[in-house]
């Protein structure tokens, strides 16, 4: 799988899939990546989680696919050449899912992101 280059995840388009890595203080697993779908509510949508605070706001939804919990002692998830790690099983997943729902796909680490290509992604999208 190939990565583009980091930007600020603030600036991340909705419908989209993603994975995003936080620290947690569990010594054994350190790291946890969260995969979500993530769509748009429309202004006056009662999934709005605070419906009183979001009226008349677009508001995004994340719905948790699945979460991957890994041991290391790294700082961050995010390589000195640029490059923000995936989690094997999850990186595959959202490769796939990408393909098969025509959405973007990122990874999220330490408020950067960073846009997934994939060539079985591009193939599926061909079909």
């Amino acid at each position: 799988m190939q990565a583009g280059k980091l930007f600020d995840a603030k600036l991340m388009p909705a419908p989209r899939l993603e994975l995003v890595w936080s620290k947690t203080k569990d010594p054994k697993w350190n790291w946890h990546c969260t995969y979500n779908l993530v769509m748009v509510l429309t202004p006056y949508d009662i999934r709005h989680t605070k419906r009183n605070e979001y009226r008349g706001v677009y508001a995004e939804k994340k719905i948790k696919l699945s979460t991957t919990r890994v041991g290391n002692q790294r700082e961050t998830m995010i390589y000195p050449e640029g490059r923000i790690d995936t989690p094997f099983r999850d990186g595959a997943h959202i490769s796939w899912d990408a393909a098969q729902l025509k959405l973007p796909c990122y990874v999220v680490c330490d408020g950067k992101a960073q846009a997934l290509y994939s060539s079985e992604k591009e193939e599926l999208l061909k079909k």
